[in-house]
């Protein structure tokens, strides 16, 4: 579980990120939360794999209690606590079943 930093906490498999995700599917710098009070939302930082928000690809979207990030094969489960505590919890799952890398020409198509 990890503890979301203000205002703005960073996801990707560089050592400089927030949370350093261990994924070749991960981009070095993938994606951010940034907490705009009263709102918490998610932005892909230009991942070449992209960022799923509860199965679908995002660019920004507002996050709200149990919403579930996806980030190659790492799974975010968002959770917002009140108005003062904000958590993650992050887990790697096996594979996402039909999945495989997007074409260079649109880094947030994934394709069946």
């Amino acid at each position: 579980m990890y503890q979301l930093k203000l205002p703005r906490t960073t996801f990707g498999r560089a050592p400089n990120n927030d949370v350093m995700l261990s994924d070749l599917r991960v981009s070095r710098m993938h994606a951010a939360i940034v907490m705009q009070h009263p709102f918490a939302l998610v932005e892909d930082v230009g991942s070449r794999n992209g960022v799923l928000l509860n199965g679908r690809a995002v660019m920004h979207a507002a996050l709200s209690h149990g919403d579930i990030l996806t980030m190659g094969d790492c799974i975010i489960h968002f959770m917002w606590e009140g108005h003062d505590a904000q958590h993650i919890e992050a887990e790697a799952l096996s594979s996402i079943p039909g999945w495989r890398p997007a074409s260079p020409d649109d880094p947030l198509e994934t394709k069946k």
